[in-house]
């Protein structure tokens, strides 16, 4: 019990990625790379179409919030916590801040780029859809601040609870 928080953390991370590198191997020798950039591509090619010729009734606003809400919600928290780790470091769930904490920065980062990477795929969508004249259209920057805010805080809430 004589190891700090900070080097279990590292410990059980280090040895997560160990054990399923080998894994990593067997997907790139499976085809599954080739399958999806070929699916980027087709991806791509339909998506510029889509951006050229928005069409006039598309519901940009809609779209925004079905693709946003779920990246913005989605807030896993990776812990490498056991289910024997309720007894044996139930001793040191005073000072668990720490170690949890470790997982938020460790997971957040990754979050806030999709988060920031779907609203900048969406936003060209959100730019050439036909809306009234009188509707408010905000800056990109503030938008991404505000997805990215929104983000951070659902992800501290969940760390939280």
């Amino acid at each position: 019990m004589g190891e700090t928080l900070e080097a279990i953390w590292k410990k059980r991370a280090s040895a997560f990625y160990r054990n399923s590198m080998p894994y990593v191997g067997y997907m790139l020798r499976s085809g599954v790379p080739l399958v999806l950039f070929l699916l980027l591509i087709v991806s791509a090619v339909y998506y510029t179409e889509f951006i050229k010729q928005v069409p006039a009734d598309f519901h940009a606003v809609a779209a925004g919030a079905v693709l946003l809400t779920p990246v913005v919600a989605w807030s896993p928290l990776r812990t490498w916590l056991q289910p024997a780790d309720i007894v044996f470091l139930m001793p040191r769930e005073a000072h668990m801040d720490a170690y949890i904490r470790r997982s938020f920065r460790h997971n957040l980062p990754g979050g806030l780029a999709l988060a920031g990477i779907v609203l900048l795929l969406f936003w060209p969508v959100r730019t050439g859809a036909a809306e009234s004249a009188d509707a408010w259209k905000p800056d990109l920057w503030i938008t991404l601040a505000a997805v990215l805010v929104m983000k951070a805080a659902n992800s501290l809430s969940a760390w939280r609870e």
